[in-house]
C-alpha cells in the first residue's frame, strides 16, 4: 500500500477516489482512519477506529497498530492496552509495537519502560529506518543514563548519513536538538555528538534537502554564531529570494518566524504576494508585526485588492487592525462578521478564539471557544484551549471545564488527575473520594509522578503528613532535573514543609516559577516563599 511506503499524494488521491466512490463503506473507513493516524490526525481517527472496531471489519496488525496509536494519543490507555495485547499476544513482537509499547509507557509517565522498550526496538534487526528514528527520539526524551543517550545520538547520526528521506528526517531533527541545546532551551541532559558546523553542511548537502531543509541549516548557524546574524540574513535572502515560488514561500515563512518582517517586504511585493494564500498572508503578517496597521486595513477592507485569503483569515486581520487603532464601533461589527464566518466550524472559531486571546478579549475567547466545542464535542484542541483561558481564573474555573473533559475522554488519566487535583485544591471533592480515585491512577500508572502528587495531596487534605510523603515514592530524579510538573514540585515542597522538612521544602519551593500560579496553588506554598514574593 502506498501508505507503508510514505507516498503521501498517492494515498491522498486513493483515499478520495474511494471516498467518492463508496462513501461510508467499511474498506473505505478503514482507508480514512490509516491516513488520519499516518498524519498525526489522531482525534478523528480514533472515532473511525472505534466504528470500524464494532465488527465492520477483520482487523489486521496495522489496523490494531494504528488504532493504539490514536488511542494513546487521545489518552484512551484502557483501549491502548487492549490493542496492545492483541499485538504482543500473536507471537511475532515487532520493532513497531515496541515503539507503540514505549510510547504507551511514556504517556503513563514511566520513563524507564519507555526507554527499555525503545532500546529494544533500536536494536531489532527487524527496524525500519523511521522507526529507528522514533526510537531514538523516544530514548532521548526518557532515558537517564548517559550512554543510552548516547547510543540514540549515534544511531541518529548513522541513518543521517544515508541518501534516503529517512537521513534528512534524521538530520532535521538532530538540527532542531543543537539549536535548542545551544539556545540553552533544551530539556536534554547532553549535546549531540555531532559538530554542529558539519552537520549544518551535511543538512544543506543532502540530496533531497528542500529550501525549508536548507533553511533548518541556517537556524543552526543563526545559534552558533549570534554574532554574524545579520550577514547570515542577508545570505539567506540572497540566496532563496530569487527561486521557485514554493522556495520564497518557505524563505518568507521562515523570515516571519525570525521576526524579520522588513525583510519580508522586502522580498514580497504586492503582486508577489497576491499569487498564493500563503504568500498574502506572509505579506499581511510583516505589516501587522511593522505596525503598519492602516495599510493592512486599507489592503483587506478595498474591494479591488488582490490578495487571495480565507475570509475568516482576513475578517480577523480587520478585527486586529480595529483593535490597535482603537476603534471601537468598527471592532464589535468586526468580531459579529467572524463569528457569523465561523459559525459551526470548530477549527475557525478556534481561530476566532485565539484571535480574541490576542486581543485580551477573554470573554469573546471564551465564547468561541465555547462555540468550539458544540460544534465538534470531540476535538480535544477546544477543550485544551478554554482549560487554558479559564485556569487564568483559579483552579476552582478549570475544575469545571476539567469535569466536563473526564466526561467526554473518561479513560483519559491525565484529564482524570486533573480534575482530582483542581478538586482537591479548591474543595470541591472530598478527600477521601479523592484518595481513592488516585490510588486507583497510581496503580496504573505507578511511575507517574503527577499522579503521586494528587494522592499526596489528598492524604495531605486527609491530614496524614507521613502517608502524603510516602505516597511520592521516589521521584527526586524527576524534581531535580526538570521533568516533574509544576504541580508535582508544589505538592511535594507542601508536603516536605509538612513533614518538618522545613530547609529542604524551602530548596524546593525556590525551584517553582511563580507566574502562571493558581492561587490555590500558590497558597499551598505560601510560608515556603520569601517575603513579598
Amino acid at each position: 500500500m502506498y501508505l507503508e511506503k510514505g507516498e503521501w499524494q498517492k494515498t491522498f488521491d486513493a483515499v478520495r477516489q474511494a471516498s467518492s466512490l463508496q462513501p461510508g463503506y467499511p474498506e473505505t473507513l478503514r482507508m480514512q482512519a490509516r491516513l488520519l493516524s499516518a498524519t498525526g490526525n489522531f482525534v478523528p481517527a480514533a472515532v473511525l477506529w472505534k466504528q470500524l472496531g464494532s465488527g465492520k471489519i477483520d482487523f489486521q496488525p496495522n489496523d490494531h497498530r494504528d488504532e493504539a496509536k490514536a488511542a494513546i494519543e487521545t489518552g484512551d490507555l484502557p483501549l491502548a492496552d487492549e490493542q496492545m495485547r492483541w499485538l504482543r499476544g500473536k507471537g511475532d513482537d515487532t520493532a513497531a509495537d515496541r515503539i507503540l509499547a514505549a510510547r504507551l509507557a511514556e504517556r503513563r509517565g514511566d520513563r524507564a519502560g519507555a526507554t527499555s522498550f525503545a532500546l529494544s526496538a533500536l536494536g531489532a534487526k527487524d527496524t525500519s529506518e523511521r522507526d529507528r528514528i522514533a526510537a531514538s527520539v523516544l530514548v532521548l526524551m526518557n532515558a537517564v543514563q548517559a550512554d543510552q543517550r548516547h547510543q540514540a545520538w549515534s544511531a541518529l547520526d548513522a541513518i543521517g548519513q544515508k541518501k534516503e528521506a529517512s537521513g534528512l528526517e534524521a538530520l532535521n531533527y538532530l538540527a532542531a536538538q543543537e539549536v535548542t541545546l545551544l539556545k540553552g532551551d533544551s530539556t536534554l541532559d547532553s549535546a549531540t555528538p555531532i559538530d554542529p558546523e558539519l552537520l549544518a553542511q551535511r543538512l544543506e548537502s543532502h540530496p533531497l534537502a528542500k529550501v525549508s531543509d536548507r533553511l533548518h541549516a541556517v537556524d543552526l548557524r543563526l545559534a552558533l554564531r549570534p554574532s554574524q546574524r545579520a550577514l547570515l540574513l542577508d545570505d539567506a535572502t540572497r540566496r532563496f529570494s530569487k527561486g521557485s515560488r514554493d522556495e520564497l514561500t518557505a524563505l518568507c515563512l521562515w523570515l516571519i518566524g525570525e521576526q524579520e518582517a522588513a525583510r519580508v517586504l522586502s522580498v514580497l511585493p504586492n503582486e508577489k504576494a497576491a499569487e498564493t494564500k500563503v504568500l498574502s498572508v506572509c505579506r499581511v503578517e510583516a505589516l501587522s508585526a511593522l505596525g503598519r496597521w492602516s495599510e493592512v486595513e486599507s489592503e483587506l477592507d478595498s474591494p479591488h485588492s488582490d490578495l487571495k485569503m480565507e475570509e475568516i483569515t482576513s475578517q480577523l486581520y480587520l478585527v486586529r487592525c480595529a483593535f490597535k487603532l482603537r476603534k471601537k464601533a468598527a471592532l464589535q461589527v468586526r468580531w459579529e462578521r467572524a463569528f457569523d464566518l465561523a459559525a459551526g466550524d470548530a477549527a475557525k472559531l478556534l481561530l476566532v478564539g485565539g484571535e480574541a486571546e490576542h486581543d485580551s478579549s477573554p470573554e469573546i475567547a471564551e465564547k468561541a471557544y465555547r462555540g468550539a466545542i458544540k460544534a465538534q464535542p470531540q476535538d480535544r484542541r477546544a477543550y485544551d484551549a478554554l482549560l487554558r483561558l479559564v485556569a487564568r481564573n483559579g483552579a476552582g474555573a478549570a475544575y469545571e471545564t476539567l469535569a466536563a473533559m473526564a466526561k467526554q475522554w473518561p479513560n483519559d488519566p491525565n484529564i482524570l488527575n486533573s480534575e482530582l487535583y483542581a478538586g482537591l485544591l479548591t474543595a470541591r471533592l472530598a478527600p477521601e473520594a479523592a484518595r481513592a480515585q488516585a490510588e486507583q491512577l497510581v496503580r496504573q500508572a505507578p511511575a507517574d509522578s503527577s499522579c503521586r502528587a494528587t494522592l499526596a495531596l489528598s492524604f495531605l487534605k486527609l491530614g496524614q503528613p507521613k502517608a502524603a510523603l510516602a505516597a511520592f515514592g521516589n521521584v527526586d530524579d524527576d524534581l531535580k532535573k526538570g521533568h516533574a510538573r509544576t504541580s508535582t514540585a508544589i505538592v511535594h515542597a507542601a508536603v516536605l514543609s509538612a513533614n518538618g522538612q522545613e530547609k529542604e521544602a524551602r530548596t524546593e519551593a525556590a525551584r517553582i516559577s511563580l507566574a502562571g500560579l493558581a492561587p490555590e496553588e500558590r497558597a499551598l506554598i505560601a510560608p515556603l516563599l520569601p517575603p513579598g514574593a
